[in-house]
């Protein structure tokens, strides 16, 4: 019942599974989540917007997700509020597949460029929830390349 449904996303506890999918007809994609205890599928962000790539954060507070049409960004569900809050909106929303730090404090990317030559950048959440003017991306490659789908190191105990 969900066609074309895409990224799916395990919660750190795996009680729950995102996904996209655009079951409402139209073109937008809507961030459903299903319940593995229960069976029950909802949307889990009510937004008119295309809602692409669900990450959960490691401490499973926040469900990281990028949004496109109306007010496109970085967005963070926050589980413990049930409500969406903007991260970043930068100029041109062009990034994948962005990854969370295990500690949950900072998420990095790579936009995706015509030529191809881009760098690798980390948001820290903290700082960029206080206060949206010092939220700028950090560069974290120093050589400009071809970069996709970054990953942080796994914790190490």
């Amino acid at each position: 019942s969900y066609p074309n449904a895409i990224s799916p996303a395990w919660s750190p506890d795996s009680k729950h599974l995102t996904f996209t999918s655009g079951r409402t007809g139209g073109t937008d994609r809507v961030i459903y989540n299903l319940d593995l205890q229960t069976g029950d599928t909802s949307p889990l962000i009510s937004k008119n917007d295309t809602q692409l790539n669900p990450t959960w954060s490691p401490d499973g507070r926040y469900l990281l997700y990028l949004a496109y049409n109306a007010n496109p960004g970085i967005y963070l569900w926050d589980s413990t509020s049930a409500q969406s809050i903007l991260l970043f909106a930068p100029s041109v929303l062009n990034m994948r597949t962005p990854d969370w730090s295990s500690d949950s404090r900072f998420i990095i990317y790579a936009p995706s460029t015509a030529t191809g030559n881009n760098s690798i950048f980390r948001l820290d959440v903290v700082k960029c929830l206080q206060n949206k003017a010092i939220c700028i991306p950090q560069p974290v490659t120093h050589e400009t390349g071809i970069y996709d789908n970054p990953r942080w190191r796994p914790h190490q105990s």
